[in-house]
């Protein structure tokens, strides 16, 4: 099923932009969040009051420290953001951007040994309660990974809560780094290889494991959906 592709209604949000924009002109050239999408995650945190955030995948951190400026805006909020142990020697790695805008005490970054997965399952056996109303998924992408995440965010997440997966049209065969390491692509079938797995777990497992679709944006391969 696929959504309609307007964009989202525009809400008077009493907070300002300035650390959104101190972020663009500090670290735009650190990957891979864009000021835009930021400026929609502004929207979302804020129309939706979400406090207890998630995010699973950060690369370098620069979508982290975006949120965390949302965060700092509104005066509330913390953010846990998951990314393998190999996210330390980027450069500049998330811990260097959180030291350099000072929000520390807003984002705790978990480097997980293998798979933020693994992290889920042990947050899940630690509570006996949903603890995040806002995720991020911006990790794994092959359909196994990804539907398994979903899985687990439908116990982790709040009722009411947001899911965005992003790269809905990623393919392991059209992947830059699959293609410069073939052997790591050679692992999965042809079919699997060329297929959307993020998109499949947004059409098929998304809506069967208690999240409801909102809409997507195509713009940034977004699909934005809610926890019932």
């Amino acid at each position: 099923m696929k959504l309609g592709r307007k964009k989202l209604k525009s809400y008077e949000i009493n907070t300002d932009l300035s650390g959104i924009r101190e972020i663009t002109s500090k670290f735009g050239h650190v990957k891979y969040m864009k000021e835009e999408q930021a400026l929609i995650l502004h929207e979302i945190i804020n129309k939706y009051d979400l406090v207890d955030l998630l995010e699973l995948g950060f690369f370098q951190g620069k979508s982290s420290i975006y949120i965390g400026a949302i965060m700092k805006a509104r005066g509330k909020g913390h953010l846990t953001t998951i990314d393998l142990e190999n996210a330390r020697a980027k450069n500049p790695s998330i811990i260097e951007l959180i030291e350099q805008t000072g929000y520390k005490e807003l984002i705790t970054p978990i480097f997980a040994h293998r798979s933020y997965t693994w992290e889920l399952a042990q947050m899940i056996e630690k509570s006996r309660k949903p603890l995040f109303d806002f995720c991020y998924l911006d990790g794994g992408h092959t359909f196994d990974v990804t539907a398994l995440g979903v899985s687990l965010l439908s116990i982790l997440m709040k009722p009411g809560g947001i899911l965005i997966l992003d790269d809905l049209n990623w393919s392991i065969a059209k992947s830059p780094h699959c293609k410069e390491h073939p052997e790591q692509a050679a692992i999965y079938s042809v079919d699997e290889q060329n297929a959307m797995g993020v998109r499949l777990v947004w059409e098929e497992v998304l809506p069967r494991v208690g999240f409801k679709q909102i809409k997507e944006i195509n713009e940034f391969s977004w699909g934005i959906a809610q926890k019932l």
